[in-house]
């Protein structure tokens, strides 16, 4: 069904944006599709599968995970594109041929995301934390809302409902997570200086720290600089940030890839053969060509 076809993307400048039209205006009509979004999720992929062509086609569903009109989601997404360094996740029901080469747990991820955001309301971070005790209580107990709270790997929301971390503080960790996914250096520097040190090892839904998304090599250093520690942190899948970077960077060559592999390296050298719960080691992962450089 349509609804289990739903895709955060994450869209910011310099995208050109999208037309939307159709019966219900919803409709998206790609203005470039030479130029990707990338994929809005907690999951290491590879470069491959992180980015997404916009396909004439695909319905817009939210913007912001909030549902609402056309207009009200053109204006956000135009007054985004006019942000360097602003970024929004965009919702989009796509097509059976797009969702069948997509991870249907990232699918399932993303449904049971948007059905959570409606049972609480679409309330922010900030607006969770502001709840009373006996609000957070209710919603807690609530079957449906435990079992989407673990179904979308919503572990910044549980921490705030569970009044273990700050809901302004987590709002300051999402960011710190995209900046350290889209590559956005300049704002990443900003925000690492004000963040403390319990930001760097905050896990997301997937058991990540901000370095497992590190991009390239200027977020590896700058994520690193604020934490050693992290290097050390194993997700889910038993990987570090040195694997799943070397997930997204298996064959790259280039000066700024290696450089971040090295710097990460450097960090867990002793770590370099230790495989994951797939039995996969960073060792396997490098280009043969630069293994003797490690």
């Amino acid at each position: 069904s349509g609804e289990q076809n739903l895709l955060d993307l994450a869209l910011h400048a310099p995208h050109k944006g999208f037309q939307l039209g159709g019966q219900t205006g919803l409709a998206v009509v790609p203005v470039n599709d030479e130029d990707p979004l990338r994929v809005d999720t907690d999951e290491a992929l590879t470069a491959q599968l992180s980015q997404m062509h916009l396909q004439k086609g695909w319905i817009l569903v939210a913007c912001g995970r909030e549902r609402s009109s056309a207009e009200v989601m053109k204006k956000k997404i135009e007054t985004c594109l006019t942000m360097p360094n602003e970024q929004i996740a965009v919702t989009f029901q796509v097509d059976a041929d797009t969702a069948a080469g997509i991870s249907k747990r990232i699918l399932q991820r993303t449904v049971s995301r948007h059905r959570l955001e409606e049972e609480i309301g679409n309330k922010s971070l900030v607006q969770l934390d502001k709840l009373s005790k006996a609000e957070k209580t209710r919603m807690l107990g609530d079957m449906q809302i435990q079992s989407l709270l673990a179904d979308s790997g919503a572990a910044m929301d549980l921490e705030v409902l569970l009044g273990k971390r700050p809901g302004q503080l987590m709002v300051k960790v999402f960011n710190l997570f995209q900046a350290a996914k889209s590559g956005n250096v300049k704002q990443l520097a900003k925000d690492s200086v004000l963040l403390p040190a319990v930001a760097f090892m905050q896990r997301d839904g997937c058991g990540n720290v901000p370095l497992h998304h590190s991009k390239n090599y200027e977020t590896v250093a700058l994520l690193l600089n604020r934490s050693k520690e992290a290097a050390e942190v194993k997700n889910a899948l038993g990987q570090r940030p040195l694997d799943t970077y070397l997930i997204r960077h298996p064959n790259t060559l280039n000066g700024d890839a290696l450089n971040g592999l090295r710097e990460l390296v450097r960090a867990r050298k002793e770590t370099f053969l230790e495989p994951d719960s797939h039995g996969v080691s960073p060792a396997m992962r490098v280009h043969p060509e630069i293994l003797h450089d490690l």
